[in-house]
């Protein structure tokens, strides 16, 4: 199964497992999670299997990404109406190969303007033999009118995506000492020192110097000498 090949979303592999072995899919699919944890691969897996071939050049699959506007190849990139409209049109259309037609929405929450709304009409009134896959980072990126007509497949950061953090990180805080000086430096590792509150770390903790005792403290009298013995 094309499925096998994904290893490192466990969760989400099984409910795509036992959707096929019942054959209980869903005419509509909700891939979140961040970006980087498989989910386009998931997706053309899934699809691999619902369409019983190799996805990537099969007539039947659908695969529609934001795209700049035609006047202007540099803007910025989106999931407008006219999308929505040949999707629609495809959809319509009888499958030419497979029992289905799989729909593959990459980058879903770019869709702009009245978009969303034009594509809720389809998954109010999904045709048949029609599968649709929703790539989103959060569950909030579109409105929850489309989320509430999807089965939600949730997907987790990979084992490295703590390296990759950590990179981001570190790139952050060179780009405040570029622009600041080194006193940000300072204050970046004050920040990250206090694993609970995010500040500097109290007086009398590790590597923060100890207070100074007041006068009157016990341990700062003065003790009265006491007399030396004298010889003989």
């Amino acid at each position: 199964m094309a499925l096998e090949r994904i290893l490192d979303q466990p969760r989400a592999v099984d409910l795509l497992r036992r959707a096929l072995a019942g054959d209980r899919v869903a005419h509509a699919y909700a891939f979140i999670g961040p970006t980087g944890a498989g989910r386009m691969t998931t997706a053309l897996a899934f699809a691999e299997e619902l369409l019983v071939s190799p996805a990537r050049s099969h007539p039947d699959l659908h695969v529609i990404v934001p795209t700049p506007p035609e006047s202007n190849p540099r803007g910025a990139r989106a999931i407008r109406i006219g999308a929505i409209r040949e999707l629609e049109r495809q959809a319509s259309l009888r499958p030419a190969m497979a029992r289905r037609k799989v729909f593959i929405l990459d980058e879903a929450e770019r869709m702009t303007g009245e978009t969303p709304q034009a594509f809720l009409k389809t998954l109010e009134e999904p045709p048949a033999a029609t599968v649709i896959i929703l790539i989103l980072p959060r569950a909030r990126a579109v409105p929850a009118t489309l989320l509430s007509r999807c089965q939600v497949v949730r997907f987790g950061p990979r084992a490295d995506a703590g390296a990759a953090t950590a990179r981001a990180q570190a790139l952050e805080m060179l780009a405040d000492v570029k622009a600041q000086g080194v006193d940000a430096l300072s204050r970046g590792l004050d920040h990250r020192s206090d694993p609970v509150g995010g500040g500097r770390l109290p007086a009398g903790a590790r590597g923060a110097p100890a207070q100074r005792r007041p006068a009157s403290h016990p341990r700062n009298r003065l003790e009265p000498a006491r007399p030396a013995g004298g010889i003989g």
